[in-house]
C-alpha cells in the first residue's frame, strides 16, 4: 500500500479519495481520468490534479454538461503550459449530443515533448498552429462543427508536423473540399508509418483529401456512400 505506483491510475471522480491518491503516488508518473462535473468539489479535484501535470503521462477526461459550457472554457484555461511527461489526452463530452467544446487559440498546453495520442470529440479545435499537433502517431479527431472545419492547407500542415503518424481518424471533422479545391496545389505528405485511415464525409471529399496525405505514396482500399470509409496502408 506505501508503493507510489499502486496510486498512480487516478479516477477524478472519487473527490476526497482522488486527493490521497494524488499524494499517495508521490513522483510516479500519473494517469487521470473519469468525468468532470458542473460542480465546486470536481472542479476543486481537477484543478488539483492539474498541479502534478509534471509528472502526468496519460489524460482522459469526459465533460458532463447540459446548456452553457462556458465552466468547460475555464477549465482548459487552467491547463499549464508544459506537461513533459504526457504521452496522451483525450477530451471529450459525456453526451454525443451535447454543444461544442471549443479549444481557443489561447488553449495554455502547448509544451508536451512527450505527446503521441490526441484525441478530440465534439471539439472545435481552431489553433491548427498548436504544438500539440506535432510529433504524434495517433489523431483521432471526432466531430466538429461546420464552421470551425480547418482548410486542407491546414490539415496537410499539421500533417507535416507528424511523420511518424500511423493511425489518423477524422470524422466529420475534415476540411470541406469542392470539385475546384486548390488543395491540388498543395505538397504530398509522405507518412512512411501510417498504416490506417479512417474517415466519415462525402466520396468526393474523401479521395480528394487522402490523395496528399498519403494515398500517392501507399495503395488504399475503401469504399463509397455513407459508410465509414476506411484507408488500409501497406
Amino acid at each position: 500500500m506505501n508503493t507510489p505506483s499502486h496510486w498512480r491510475v487516478i479516477s477524478l471522480e472519487l473527490l476526497d479519495f482522488s486527493a490521497v491518491m494524488l499524494q499517495r503516488s508521490k513522483m510516479a508518473d500519473l494517469v487521470l481520468y473519469g468525468r468532470v462535473l458542473k460542480t465546486p468539489k470536481y472542479t476543486q479535484i481537477f484543478q488539483l490534479a492539474l498541479s502534478h501535470m509534471e509528472r502526468v503521462c496519460e489524460i482522459t477526461i469526459c465533460f458532463h454538461y447540459s446548456g452553457n459550457n462556458g465552466h468547460i472554457q475555464e477549465i482548459l484555461g487552467q491547463f499549464p503550459k508544459s506537461a513533459p511527461r504526457l504521452r496522451s489526452l483525450s477530451i471529450t463530452p459525456s453526451n454525443t449530443n451535447s454543444a461544442y467544446i471549443s479549444l481557443p487559440r489561447g488553449f495554455p498546453l502547448r509544451d508536451t515533448p512527450c505527446l503521441r495520442q490526441l484525441v478530440l470529440t465534439r471539439c472545435n479545435f481552431l489553433d491548427w498552429d498548436s504544438k500539440l499537433l506535432t510529433g504524434l502517431t495517433y489523431l483521432k479527431l471526432h466531430r466538429m462543427s461546420r464552421q470551425h472545419r480547418p482548410s486542407a492547407h491546414w490539415v496537410l500542415d499539421a500533417l507535416r508536423r507528424m511523420p511518424a503518424l500511423s493511425h489518423l481518424v477524422l470524422r466529420h471533422a475534415s476540411p470541406f473540399m469542392t470539385p475546384n479545391s486548390n488543395a491540388t496545389e498543395e505538397e504530398p505528405v509522405h507518412l512512411p508509418k501510417l498504416k490506417d485511415v479512417r474517415h466519415q464525409q462525402t466520396c468526393i471529399l474523401v479521395p480528394k483529401f487522402l490523395v496528399f496525405s498519403c494515398v500517392s505514396v501507399f495503395p488504399e482500399t475503401w469504399k463509397h456512400g455513407n459508410m465509414e470509409n476506411t484507408l488500409q496502408l501497406h
